[in-house]
């Protein structure tokens, strides 16, 4: 299993150092737990890499969703692809005894509030995904690419 991650350096936007050290906290969190779990950030040509990652994957810039989902195309076996938000508190790859070809959780849980509208439009956390299937998101890169520019940007 390899944990991947997209992280694109916005500089000057809002957040940009607090999705920095959310990244940071997410590759600690994962290093702490499965420390020899290889770590890959996703990026662009120029965002620098951050630390402790064990690689850098670099394709040249289109929008953020695209860009997000040709780099999830471009890997072969057993991945989790996390946000930056994320932090391991165990290890996961026991999810990988189950048959399947991605994994992904619901929103509708039972002791959360469903966000109105928004569980309905987005009934799936893309923040955690587990993969073995590259097929699935070229397929999903090449719906996307047919899109209107603002959805090509959207990260769920």
């Amino acid at each position: 299993m390899t944990i991947g991650f997209f992280h694109v350096d916005k500089p000057g936007s809002e957040g940009a150092e607090m999705a920095r050290l959310c990244a940071n906290g997410m590759v600690r969190s994962a290093k702490r737990v499965m420390k020899y779990t290889p770590i890959v950030q996703f990026t662009d040509m120029t965002t620098k890499a951050l630390k402790n990652v064990d690689e850098v994957r670099r394709k040249p810039s289109e929008p953020m969703g695209l860009l997000r989902i040709r780099h999830y195309a471009g890997v072969e076996g057993q991945w989790v692809f996390v946000d930056t938000d994320v932090i391991f508190q165990q290890p996961v790859k026991r999810v990988f005894r189950s048959s399947f070809d991605i994994a992904v959780t619901r929103r509708d849980w039972s002791h959360v509030k469903p966000a109105r509208g928004f569980s309905e439009r987005m009934p799936f956390n893309t923040g955690v995904v587990f993969s073995r299937c590259p097929h699935f998101w070229s397929e999903v890169y090449t719906r996307m690419r047919v899109l209107d520019p603002e959805q090509q940007e959207f990260m769920g």
